[in-house]
């Protein structure tokens, strides 16, 4: 936990565990070591089914020190009804990334940076819920069998993100921070 209050997480391995005793206690020494420059500062935000119901315009601020890659979001979504999900990042050329589930599920996983699709713990194909799949075709024009689409992703500063579906919304992000003598932990 930071200075500020905030949880922030570092990502890495255990190099050394040795045990040892201190005046009758019993202890174990720990040498962790990062295996990335960046610490992850987690972000979440909650949208219930009545803001979203009628679509709701988010500001999801990205206070990210890689600025040149994007963050791509974990999303749960726990749908009242089946039906649509739409998302558009307006700072992002007002891509939308949308999905019609043709089934009620009690939870759906939509996991942007792995590009996947997890409705009560199974995964989706994405020609059964995506509605925007553009094919790939090779250099004869023949279809590959391979499909792309669009998937949520957040710049650095400032998002606008519209939100529309019948159901409540859990939206995490990992911001990355540089080590070094603007973060305290």
């Amino acid at each position: 936990i930071a200075q500020d209050g905030t949880m922030i997480e570092y990502k890495g391995i255990f190099t050394e565990i040795s045990p040892y005793s201190c005046n009758g206690l019993n202890g174990l020494y720990l040498k962790f070591e990062c295996d990335s420059p960046f610490v992850y500062d987690t972000k979440t935000v909650k949208i219930s089914a009545d803001e979203a119901r009628d679509g709701i315009t988010k500001r999801m601020y990205c206070d990210t020190d890689e600025l040149e890659e994007p963050i791509y979001p974990y999303i749960k979504y726990y749908p009242n009804y089946n039906g649509d999900v739409s998302f558009k990042n307006n700072n992002d050329d007002g891509n939308i990334m949308e999905f019609t589930f043709s089934e009620k599920y009690d939870e759906v996983i939509i996991d942007c940076e792995l590009k996947r699709i997890i409705a009560d713990g199974k995964p989706l194909p994405l020609s059964d819920v995506c509605t925007n799949l553009i094919p790939i075709t090779d250099y004869n024009g023949v279809n590959t069998g391979i499909y792309k689409t669009y998937w949520l992703k957040l710049l650095p500063e400032r998002n606008y993100v519209d939100i529309i579906g019948d159901g409540d919304f859990i939206i995490t992000y990992k911001n990355l921070l540089k080590l070094g003598g603007l973060v305290y932990v």
